[in-house]
């Protein structure tokens, strides 16, 4: 399959790649739509955000404290994660 993306999207693949995290443009697009987020974004009760409610938590949580990014472990760690809480819901 040939997919062509518009500018902002390819400029978007590309800096992915240039992380280290991804080592091709179809592991980008894949990660994407294997961990796509919701259509509506929500908050732990389940209800909907505003996108200034989205980006001030979103804020929140980048400026709060954090751990050091751990490059591809991490991100194959969460996937892992994931897949397994998915597998044992039954999903």
């Amino acid at each position: 399959m040939t997919i062509t993306l518009t500018k902002d999207a390819e400029a978007y693949v590309n800096a992915q790649l240039e992380t280290g995290a991804f080592d091709t443009p179809a592991e980008v697009i894949e990660a994407l739509i294997k961990f796509k987020p919701p259509l509506v974004c929500c908050d732990r009760d389940g209800n909907p955000l505003t996108r200034d409610e989205l980006e001030s938590e979103l804020l929140k949580a980048v400026r709060g404290p954090h751990l050091p990014w751990r490059g591809r472990q991490e991100i194959e760690e969460i996937m892992s994660s994931v897949t397994a809480r998915l597998q044992g819901s039954g999903r």
